[in-house]
């Protein structure tokens, strides 16, 4: 059965320091044995991907430019695509031809929820195929920089970030409103444009609900433990423990709205488990 641990802390207040340690404790050994996809932004990640890849190559209909970035699962490419004779970003599996079958199942749910979407705050995917065994998506290219980018050297304006979130709360709504859950929302995955306009992208642990008329209510999921920590819900943290749903995304906004005016996450932490104990065991200053 779920467990309420602010009910339990609440019946019993002189122990609600213990009922927290002891429930984060837990949530993380039962999780210990699970192929957790934490996302590896607070780990060191060196995989190379394949060494014969040198760019510029030809791939498929595209010609790859150059190494744009790359995360735990995917790596991006600018590109040309040479039918059209446009620049775009080629998303394609790290692992290449390597990759296991649930890696290319969660890589083909990111391509088919992002393709669904069509927002401006949402980076558009306009193709998804495979080519020689790789898996790969290709999507509009932002030639800007990663809102973590822009924070690194200063917090945002009060003006600038509640500018930047609203364009984020309207593509969340909308998304929401396709059945679409982000469940990874956190500053890298913002694109920030030229023009100085935000971007959601990296669909990597979104799912997708499959009747997208249920009420925000509704729409919940449990599971393991997903995301990244320092900017993940409670809920999340919580994993099987924990229904995601909706407002996971916007606690996630929220996150982000915390660090464009500090400058920082609000939970960081020697290690991903220590930050997860740290989102489960603290009451969060995000709902404060």
């Amino acid at each position: 059965d779920r467990v309420d641990v602010h009910e339990y802390c609440r019946q019993n207040p002189s122990l609600s320091d213990e009922i927290r340690q002891l429930f984060a404790a837990v949530v993380v050994t039962e999780n210990a044995g699970k192929q957790v996809p934490l996302s590896r932004d607070l780990v060191e990640y060196n995989e190379p991907f394949d060494a014969g890849m040198e760019c510029p190559c030809p791939f498929g209909e595209f010609e790859l430019l150059g190494e744009l970035g790359r995360g735990g699962m995917g790596v991006v490419f600018k590109a040309r695509h040479l039918r059209l004779g446009r620049l775009i970003a080629v998303k394609m599996i790290l692992q290449g031809e390597m990759a296991s079958v649930e890696d290319r199942q969660r890589f083909m749910a990111e391509a088919k929820a992002a393709a669904k979407l069509q927002h401006d705050s949402i980076v558009s995917v306009y193709e998804v195929g495979q080519h020689q065994g790789r898996l790969y998506f290709c999507m509009e290219l932002i030639t800007g920089m990663t809102l973590l980018e822009e924070l690194a050297d200063r917090p945002c304006s009060p003006h600038r970030a509640a500018t930047i979130l609203r364009q984020l709360a309207d593509a969340m709504s909308y998304a929401h409103s396709q059945g679409i859950l982000h469940r990874d929302l956190k500053p890298s995955n913002i694109l920030i444009t030229e023009q100085g306009d935000a971007k959601i992208s990296d669909f990597g642990l979104a799912k997708q609900v499959t009747d997208p008329s249920l009420k925000l209510a509704e729409m919940t999921l449990t599971g393991a433990i997903i995301g990244t920590p320092s900017y993940m819900s409670p809920e999340q943290a919580a994993g099987a423990r924990g229904e995601v749903g909706p407002s996971s995304d916007i606690y996630g906004l929220g996150s982000i709205l915390y660090h464009m005016l500090t400058g920082r996450a609000p939970f960081q932490a020697d290690s991903p488990v220590d930050t997860l104990l740290m989102v489960m065991d603290q009451e969060s200053i995000i709902l404060k």
